[in-house]
């Protein structure tokens, strides 16, 4: 006889397709497709959904992190940073060799461009002769394409999962904290608060794990950049590099202040969760008192000073955006007044070469390593809250 199951039997979902897909497979994400295949021709229910990667449970990455805050010395302030970093740095660090393999190939990319535009325009030939062919040229700047779109998707997925899984082994650690509390702790430490804790501070380390380590590449990229187009165009150069590491400290000052306000931000919403949910709590005697306008009033004011701090943010974060989309015309306009005034005539080959090493060097500095600052920043004061709270 055959076994029948019960009609609300849960079915077997699928194995983890990662963990045994190939290298090409993981490479061009082909590992995706029996999922997306499936989501094509059918709604998805939770028995599609493959099982979760032995890596990513939350089980052994809870473990792995409350190991290291045991054995990390309970007398440093930054007790769960040393635990964090114990924890993933071995599995994260070599993500740096990611960026690091794309960055040449980027710059490689602006000198390729200003070769194919001199195969155009019938400019004097270069000595090497594979920058005299127009089809090669093509061929190896659509290949250096490629490759970078391959390092910067790779990157960016693991970056993601590592982030993500941060948020997981904190998640954990909030909840084996809390149901451990002492009564008298227990009673200090409002509900609200911990669930803002897990829900909204611990998801800022996703984007940690993405942007980490843009901290020091931006930094090896611009001294690479610097040597490539003073080669290209002389001294002028220079002037439009200093002009845009002068924009780091004033965007390092926003960020400062956009760090500010989201710990400003946060102690409101811990305020605004806390009276709610002492409403909630004693909606009774609230409604038997008629306190219910004095009650919505307390409320509304606390929410207007964390909706106030949300504008700030948003408008500082303008202002970087701002700076952001103005960088590219102001630093080329001195470069090439620069270049002109110095008795130079202006090619088509360095125009297009120094204008990618500009767009390169100005994304990586005044969009990307300001992003990670301002999202480390944002770290810091997750794990001060972490720590006040443990």
């Amino acid at each position: 006889m055959t076994e029948q199951k019960a009609p609300g039997a849960e079915k077997k979902r699928p194995a983890d397709p990662y963990e045994s897909a190939s290298l090409l497979s993981k490479l061009f994400f082909l590992w995706t497709g029996d999922l997306l295949a499936v989501g094509a021709s059918t709604s998805l229910d939770s028995s599609h959904i493959p099982e979760c990667s032995k890596m990513d449970e939350s089980s052994q990455l809870v473990d792995r992190l409350m190991y290291h805050w045991d054995n990390t010395d309970k007398s440093s302030p930054h007790r769960l940073f040393f635990a964090m970093v114990k924890t993933f740095a071995p599995d994260y660090g070599w993500l740096g060799l990611i960026l690091l393999f794309e960055t040449p190939l980027r710059i490689y990319q602006a000198n390729l461009l200003g070769y194919l535009v001199n195969y155009f325009f019938d400019e004097p030939p270069s000595s090497i002769s594979i920058y005299n062919d127009g089809y090669i040229l093509s061929a190896m700047l659509v290949s250096a394409s490629i490759i970078v779109v391959f390092c910067h998707h790779q990157y960016f997925f693991r970056g993601n999962r590592m982030g993500m899984q941060m948020r997981v082994a904190l998640s954990g650690a909030l909840y084996n904290k809390s149901v451990k509390l002492h009564l008298r702790s227990l009673s200090k430490t409002a509900t609200g608060k911990i669930v803002s804790l897990a829900s909204q501070d611990v998801e800022i380390l996703q984007f940690a794990g993405l942007f980490s380590h843009f901290i020091y590449v931006p930094l090896i990229e611009a001294a690479a950049i610097l040597y490539v187009g003073v080669q290209e165009v002389g001294i002028s150069f220079f002037f439009g590099f200093v002009a845009i590491l002068l924009m780091v400290p004033m965007q390092s000052f926003f960020s400062g202040l956009i760090s500010k306000n989201r710990k400003m931000t946060a102690s409101h919403t811990d305020e605004r969760i806390k009276l709610v949910n002492q409403a909630l709590m004693g909606v009774r005697v609230m409604k038997m008192n008629g306190w219910e306008l004095a009650f919505k009033d307390l409320v509304q004011s606390v929410r207007t000073l964390e909706v106030a701090s949300l504008m700030r943010t948003n408008y500082l974060k303008a202002i970087n955006e701002a700076i952001f989309f103005s960088a590219p015309n102001v630093v080329a306009c001195i470069v090439w007044v620069a270049y002109v005034r110095m008795g130079h005539e202006i090619t088509p080959k360095k125009m297009f070469t120094v204008l990618s090493l500009l767009v390169i060097i100005q994304l990586s500095f005044t969009k990307v390593r300001r992003m990670c600052l301002m999202w480390c920043d944002c770290t810091y004061i997750c794990i001060c809250v972490l720590v006040c709270a443990s």
